[in-house]
C-alpha cells in the first residue's frame, strides 16, 4: 500500500472522529432524546456528512475555502434535527468549525517548529486527540452548570488520556520509518481514545442512574415517614375530636346546674374551634385527610393562596398508602413551589374522585415562570437541578404501577396535570 492510501486511509478515520466529536459537542447545546424517526434521520446526515466530506477531500481535491464552508453548512443542517433555539444552532455551528480550523493550524505550527517527521499523519492524529480534550473539557463543565456530579476519575480521564496519545503520537512517529506501521497506530490511537470515552460515558450514565434511584428511594422514604405522622396525628385529633365533644356536654350540663351562664355560653363558643368545617378534607381516610390538609393548610396560611378543593373517596385504602402518599405529596408540593413564584393573586386547585374502582385526581396552579418541556420531561431553570424532575417521575412510577393514565395541559398562566388510575381494595 503506498504511503498516498496510508495517508487516505488515516484522513478518513480523522474524519470520522471528528463527525463522533461534533455529536458529542452539540450535547452541550441540545437535547438528545427524540422521536425515532428524527433519530434516525440525524444518524442518516450524519452519514451523509462524512460521505460529502471525505469525497471533497480526497476525491474532488476541494479548496479549504471549500471544505471550510461545506462543515458549516453540513452541521449547522445536522443540528435542525435538534430541538433548539436558531441562535443556539448558530453559535454552536461556529464554534465548533473554529475549533477545528485553530487546533489544526497551532498543531501545525508546532509540528513544523519542533520539525516533526510525518506531519501530516501526527497533525491529524493530534489535532483530534487536542480537539476531544476540549470538548470534553467543554462537556464537562456544562455538566457542573447543569447540576450533575462529575467524578474526579472523568477529569482525570478526560485530560491524561488524550494527553498521553498526543505524546505518544508526536514521539513515536517522529521516529518510526515504517509509513504503514506510522498509520496503524494513529488509526489505534483514535479507536483507543474513543474506546476508553465511550466507556467513561457508560460509567457516567450508570453513576448517575444510581443517583436518581438513591434519590427516588430518598424521596419515597421520606414520604414514608410522613405518611406515618400525619396518620398518627389524623387518628389523634379526630379522637379528641370525638371525646371532647362529650367533655364539653358534660361540662355544659354542669354549668348549667350549677347556674352559671357566663361558663356555658364560654362553651358553646369553643365548640366551633373543634367542627371539621375549616379543613379541607374530611372523609375519614387519615391518609388523605391528613395529606391534603397540610398542604393546602399551607396555601392558605403561608402563600395567602386561593384553595379550592374537592375530593369524594372511599374510607377505606383505595390505593397502597404509600403509593397515596407519593402522590398527594409530589403533586401539591410541585403546585406550591410553583404558585409560591407567583407575584400576583396565587390560585390552587384540588379535585380528587374515586368511583367504581376508578380514581381521578387533578391539581390546577396559576404560574408565572415559563415551562420548558423537551420530549415529555419540563426543564427547570433552577442552578441545583440534580433533583429536578424526581417528583413528577415518582408519579409517573406509580401511574404505571396501576395501569392509570397521566395528562398535563398547560398555557402561559395555568399548569394542570392530571392522573387516572384503578384503584384496589385492601387485600
Amino acid at each position: 500500500m503506498s504511503p498516498l492510501w496510508l495517508l487516505s486511509l488515516l484522513s478518513l478515520f480523522g474524519n470520522l472522529f471528528r463527525i463522533y466529536l461534533i455529536s458529542k459537542f452539540l450535547r452541550v447545546f441540545f437535547v438528545v432524546e427524540g422521536e425515532k424517526k428524527r433519530l434516525l434521520f440525524r444518524y442518516a446526515l450524519y452519514a451523509l456528512y462524512f460521505v460529502g466530506n471525505s469525497l471533497g477531500f480526497l476525491y474532488f481535491h476541494w479548496d479549504p475555502t471549500v471544505i471550510l464552508l461545506s462543515n458549516l453548512a453540513s452541521v449547522f443542517v445536522v443540528t435542525l434535527t435538534y430541538d433548539g433555539k436558531w441562535l443556539y444552532r448558530i453559535f454552536s455551528t461556529v464554534i465548533i468549525i473554529a475549533l477545528f480550523a485553530v487546533c489544526e493550524d497551532c498543531v501545525y505550527w508546532l509540528m513544523m517548529r519542533f520539525h516533526i517527521q510525518h506531519v501530516e499523519v501526527v497533525t491529524i492524529a493530534t489535532c483530534d486527540l487536542l480537539l476531544l480534550v476540549i470538548i470534553l473539557l467543554i462537556q464537562k463543565v456544562a455538566d457542573l452548570r447543569h447540576g450533575e456530579s462529575v467524578l474526579a476519575l472523568d477529569w482525570v480521564g478526560v485530560i491524561f488520556v488524550p494527553t498521553i496519545s498526543m505524546v505518544i503520537s508526536a514521539v513515536a512517529f517522529n521516529k518510526c520509518e515504517d509509513e504503514a506501521a506510522i498509520t496503524i497506530v494513529g488509526i489505534g490511537l483514535l479507536t483507543l481514545n474513543i474506546l476508553v470515552f465511550y466507556l467513561f460515558d457508560h460509567l457516567t450514565s450508570v453513576y448517575q442512574k444510581q443517583a436518581r434511584f438513591m434519590a427516588l428511594e430518598n424521596q419515597n422514604q421520606a414520604y414514608q415517614k410522613q405518611l406515618e405522622v400525619l396518620k398518627q396525628s389524623e387518628e389523634r385529633f379526630t379522637a379528641f375530636r370525638h371525646d371532647i365533644k362529650n367533655h364539653f356536654t358534660t361540662l355544659q350540663l354542669l354549668s348549667e346546674r350549677e347556674g352559671n351562664g357566663e361558663v356555658g355560653q364560654y362553651i358553646k363558643q369553643m365548640e366551633r374551634f373543634i367542627k371539621p368545617e375549616g379543613s379541607f378534607a374530611a372523609t375519614g381516610n387519615a391518609l388523605i385527610d391528613g395529606m391534603l390538609n397540610l398542604k393546602l393548610e399551607k396555601a392558605v396560611t403561608r402563600l395567602s393562596a386561593e384553595v379550592e378543593c374537592e375530593v369524594q373517596v372511599r374510607q377505606e385504602r383505595i390505593i397502597d398508602d404509600i403509593d397515596m402518599s407519593i402522590l398527594l405529596g409530589n403533586l401539591l408540593d410541585n403546585a406550591l413551589q410553583a404558585i409560591e413564584k407567583v407575584t400576583s393573586v396565587r390560585k390552587l386547585r384540588f379535585f380528587m374522585k374515586e368511583t367504581q374502582g376508578l380514581l381521578m385526581i387533578c391539581v390546577e396552579n396559576n404560574h408565572q415562570e415559563s415551562i420548558v418541556e423537551k420530549y415529555g420531561t419540563f426543564l427547570t431553570t433552577k442552578t441545583q437541578k440534580e433533583n429536578h424532575g424526581i417528583g413528577l417521575k415518582n408519579v409517573k412510577r406509580v401511574v404505571e404501577k396501576y395501569n392509570g393514565i397521566l395528562k398535563t395541559d398547560y398555557d402561559a398562566r395555568w399548569f394542570s396535570i392530571e392522573l387516572m388510575l384503578f384503584s384496589q381494595k385492601e387485600k
